[in-house]
């Protein structure tokens, strides 16, 4: 994906550059521009490094708009602009994956170790609790 950068303590005017930037941007998509290459050079979010490549992603993950609008696609569609909280969006839909069922015993070792990291980082942030406690902080300026 693309993304545009726009707040809400943007001005109209800064919104308006914003918007058709992004604009431009769906043209030269548009005309043949490589998608990867006008996310690396113009996108400022942060997959931008990777030609905009966000993986795959499954509902509940992005922002609704954002959401609705790539779900809503078919397998090397481009979207129209897609406006959320962050700023305007490109999105280029370059796989698709059916939603799946797995059994127990396919995610039985990575349940395993999610559940020994999260056992891990509760005790850990117990530990830590715990000295804090029994310290003495002094603060100097």
């Amino acid at each position: 994906h693309i993304l545009i950068k726009v707040t809400p303590t943007d001005t109209e005017e800064e919104k308006k550059i914003a918007r058709k930037k992004i604009e431009d941007l769906r043209k030269q998509a548009e005309g043949g521009a490589d998608f990867a290459e006008l996310a690396k050079n113009n996108s400022e979010g942060p997959s931008n490094v990777r030609g905009g490549d966000l993986g795959f992603f499954q509902r509940g993950q992005m922002v609704k708009p954002f959401e609705d609008a790539a779900f809503a696609m078919e397998k090397d569609q481009l979207s129209n602009l897609v406006e959320t909280n962050f700023g305007y969006h490109l999105i280029k839909v370059t796989d698709k994956e059916e939603e799946k069922k797995f059994s127990y015993d396919e995610v039985k070792e990575r349940l395993t170790e999610r559940l020994k990291q999260d056992k891990v980082e509760k005790e850990a942030r117990t530990y830590i609790d715990s000295l804090k406690k029994g310290a003495k902080i002094e603060k100097f300026l």
